[in-house]
């Protein structure tokens, strides 16, 4: 394992520039409602997009919702109004800083449906290694990022990791949780989709920690078998039957060049 390159703590990249692959079933006759809120304490600035799906022969992925109430609360705190940034179904609010362990409740008024979440933001659990590591299987050798840390015992952490190669986007690589093994010290491995990193790519890496509900989702979404025409739609935590999901989250970023 290398020793740390350099680490960006408060890295501020705001949601938009994260590229979740969110795989949608479309064969559903009637429109649904997407929300995705992927709040984080790197920034003050936070973003919450609401769509709704189109049919598969569409020429658009999704139609932008622009005339929703959408509202986020800090429980036993302030009430965030959401303002419409434009006509594409984004709402953004500057200045709302999460804390560790608060819940924020989320609302999302669309004509006289409500759609309502909730999100706990944990503590963040911090990095005691981190560095890249190669590994060959089958005769091809593989580069990873590798993170070592001592997850807290009799606690039930989720992590969630997006990377971005090259000043790509951000894109989600995998979530992960310490059911097996609590309180140990614990490596996590991460790569691309392709896992294709190699000597020479800039990366960098914002690794969260989620809560539960937060975990299923993304969880479930990385089981859903790629090659399915028809893949089924992860479990939302959000009310009323919309997909998507809503998280609050603990995070930091890393950056390191691969040699």
């Amino acid at each position: 394992m290398k020793a740390i390159p350099y680490i960006l703590t408060v890295f501020t990249i705001l949601c938009w520039s994260c590229e979740d692959k969110i795989d949608i079933n479309l064969n559903d006759a009637d429109p649904k409602l997407v929300i995705v809120g992927d709040l984080t304490n790197l920034s003050d600035k936070q973003q919450i997009r609401v769509s709704r799906t189109v049919a598969f022969n569409e020429t658009v992925n999704s139609l932008p919702v622009n005339d929703a109430k959408v509202e986020v609360s800090e429980v036993g705190g302030r009430v965030f109004v959401f303002q419409s940034a434009g006509q594409n179904g984004i709402y953004s609010f500057s200045g709302m800083p999460l804390r560790e362990g608060k819940t924020y409740r989320l609302s999302v008024q669309v004509g006289d449906d409500l759609y309502e979440s909730e999100s706990t933001v944990p503590k963040y659990v911090q990095v005691e290694q981190f560095g890249i590591k190669e590994e060959t299987i089958f005769g091809e050798t593989y580069k990873m990022i590798t993170f070592g840390f001592n997850d807290p015992a009799n606690l039930a952490n989720y992590y969630r990791y997006l990377i971005s190669v090259n000043s790509g986007p951000l894109e989600f690589s995998t979530v992960l949780s310490d059911k097996f093994n609590d309180g140990l010290s614990v490596t996590h491995d991460i790569a691309n989709e392709d896992n294709d990193l190699k000597s020479g790519d800039e990366i960098v890496i914002r690794r969260q920690c989620v809560d539960r509900g937060v975990y299923r989702y993304w969880n479930e979404f990385q089981s859903t078998n790629p090659g399915s025409a028809s893949p089924a739609n992860p479990t939302s935590n959000i009310s009323n039957g919309a997909l998507g999901y809503f998280s609050a989250s603990s995070a930091q970023e890393y950056k390191t060049l691969m040699e």
